[in-house]
C-alpha cells in the first residue's frame, strides 16, 4: 500500500546528504582539477551512489521493519535479465550511429583523439604501451574486448555500485509510485534521478566542458532512460536486474566517447543528445515489439 510519508522521508534523507557530499566534491574539484582523477574522488563518488540504498536500509530496519523483497531484492534470473546487457549496448551503438548521421564529430577508429586527451593523466611509457596494444590487437579486436569487459564489469563491480542507487530509484520509489502507472511513475523517477546528480554534474562529471548545461542534459537523459530500466525492473521482477542494466550502461558509456572525436560530450555521450535520441528510438521499438509500458505489474514484479 502506498505511503506518501515514506516517499517524502526517503527523498529528504537522500537529497540532503547527497547534496552536501556533492557540494564537497564540487569544492574539491574546483580547488584542484586533478582531484577528479584521484582515488579519493572515486571513493567519494561511490559513497555518493550508495546514499539512496543506505537510506532505504535505514528506513527498512528502523522504521518500516519490512522485507527488502518488496523492493525487488530478489536474485531470480530469467530471460528478461538479458535486456540488462542488451539495452545498454544498443544505446551505445545507436549513439555512435546517430552522431555520424547528424555529422556530430568524426569517427576515430585509431583512437588518436582519445589518447591525446589521456596524455595529461598518463606518462609516456603508459601511452606507448596502449598504442602498442592497439597495433597488435587491431581496433576491432580491442573494441570487442572493451565491450566484453563492459559486460563483465557491468554485471559485477559496476552493478554493486549501481545497486546503491537502484535500491532507491527502482526499489523503494518504484514500489511507492507504481500506483501512478508505468509511464508517470518512471518519468517522475527519472526526473528525481537526474536532479539528484546535479552537484556532481556541476563539478564537471560526465560533461567536464559544459557542467551547467550538463545538468539539464543529464536530467533529460535520465527521464528518457528511466522507462527502459523500469521495463527491465518490471519484467524481471528484480531490482538486481536494474542494477546490472545501470552498471553495464556506465561501463559501456565510454565506447562512443572513444570512437567519436571533434565534438563535446553534450553530443557524443550516451547521456548526450545522440544518446537521448537513441533511447527514444529504443522506447518506440520496445513499445511496439515488447509491450514496454503496457504490461500489468504482477505481485511477483513488485
Amino acid at each position: 500500500m502506498n505511503n506518501p510519508n515514506l516517499t517524502y522521508r526517503f527523498l529528504f534523507w537522500t537529497f540532503i546528504p547527497s547534496y552536501l557530499l556533492g557540494t564537497l566534491y564540487f569544492l574539491l574539484v574546483r580547488e584542484s582539477a586533478s582531484f577528479a582523477h584521484s582515488p579519493y574522488a572515486l571513493i567519494l563518488l561511490i559513497v555518493y551512489m550508495w546514499i539512496p540504498a543506505s537510506v532505504v536500509l535505514f528506513l527498512s530496519r528502523h522504521q518500516l521493519r519490512k522485507s527488502l523483497s518488496r523492493y525487488g531484492v530478489r536474485f531470480n534470473p530469467n530471460l528478461h535479465w538479458l535486456g540488462a546487457w542488451l539495452y545498454p549496448l544498443a544505446i551505445t551503438l545507436l549513439t555512435i550511429v546517430i552522431c555520424l548521421l547528424f555529422g556530430w564529430g568524426t569517427l576515430d577508429l585509431d583512437l588518436n583523439a582519445y589518447l591525446q586527451n589521456l596524455s595529461p593523466q598518463l606518462n609516456h611509457d603508459q601511452l606507448t604501451s596502449i598504442r602498442q596494444a592497439l597495433n597488435q590487437l587491431g581496433t576491432t579486436t580491442y573494441l570487442l574486448l572493451l565491450i566484453l569487459q563492459a559486460f563483465i564489469a557491468g554485471a559485477t563491480i559496476n552493478a554493486l555500485a549501481a545497486f546503491g542507487e537502484e535500491l532507491g530509484w527502482r526499489g523503494l520509489l518504484y514500489y511507492q509510485l507504481r500506483h501512478m502507472g508505468f509511464w508517470k511513475a518512471n518519468l517522475l523517477i527519472g526526473l528525481i534521478w537526474g536532479l539528484w546528480h546535479a552537484p556532481v554534474i556541476a563539478a564537471g562529471y560526465n560533461f567536464p566542458q559544459h557542467p551547467y548545461s550538463g545538468i539539464f542534459l543529464m536530467t533529460m537523459a535520465t527521464v528518457v532512460l528511466s522507462p527502459l530500466i523500469g521495463h527491465i525492473r518490471q519484467r524481471s521482477g528484480s531490482v538486481i536486474a536494474a542494477a546490472i542494466f545501470h552498471g553495464v550502461f556506465n561501463a559501456m558509456a565510454n565506447l562512443s566517447i572513444l570512437l567519436i572525436a571533434d565534438i563535446s560530450n553534450l553530443y557524443r555521450s550516451p547521456l548526450g543528445l545522440a544518446g537521448i535520441i537513441g533511447m527514444l528510438m529504443l522506447i518506440a521499438v520496445s513499445y511496439v515489439l515488447l509491450g514496454l509500458g503496457r504490461s500489468p505489474t504482477t505481485p511477483a514484479q513488485q
